[in-house]
């Protein structure tokens, strides 16, 4: 059975990672009237898990107040290795990007209840690919947020800052695709 995406939680720490970008935005967080997230993120004598429906909520009020329909792909690819928490260093230890995807979907929840990633190999090209474990879709910020932040991760892993990754979303591509295809460095679908 689906676990209510309204129920569910985010690591503490990756959460941060949003509310480490919007700071360096110089966003008032206050006015963004979700101010459980931030918090949380910031005193490590709270629980290391948050509302998952909190974190969306803040990551669309964000991105609605700023105007900026990239805000979600520019935080998830702001995230540093530090906002993995334990899987970071799981991460860091591996010898190359498949040993890093077998850890990956090994140790997802240590990120909270956000999915589950598939990996997919077909000659040269890989695809990483994101399970939502929700009945709803998710929002398309969240879809952005989490593939950035995977896109960055794998570029850092690779020691491949320049890598291009083409972006396949369900549903219209984000508008206009220009400000994300930048982002991904790849085409957006």
């Amino acid at each position: 059975p689906e676990i209510s995406y309204s129920n569910a939680r985010i690591a503490a720490l990756y959460a941060q990672g949003l509310v480490d970008y919007l700071r360096s935005r110089e966003v008032d967080l206050a006015s963004l009237g979700v101010s459980a997230v931030s918090a949380a993120a910031d005193n490590p004598d709270q629980p290391q898990e948050i509302s998952l429906a909190d974190w969306i909520r803040l990551l669309e009020a964000a991105t609605r107040q700023l105007n900026e329909p990239e805000l979600p792909a520019r935080a998830g690819a702001s995230l540093q290795p530090r906002h993995l928490g334990a899987l970071g260093r799981v991460l860091r230890g591996c010898a190359d990007l498949h040993e890093a995807y077998r850890q990956l979907a090994r140790y997802i929840r240590l990120l909270g209840q956000i999915g589950q990633p598939e990996l997919q190999v077909e000659g040269a090209q890989a695809k990483l690919i994101w399970h939502w474990p929700y009945d709803s879709a998710p929002p398309q910020s969240v879809a952005l947020f989490m593939l950035a932040a995977r896109v960055r991760f794998m570029r850092w892993l690779s020691d491949r800052p320049d890598q291009a990754v083409d972006a396949d979303f369900h549903g219209p591509a984000p508008a206009p695709t220009a400000r994300f295809e930048r982002i991904f460095r790849g085409r957006v679908r």
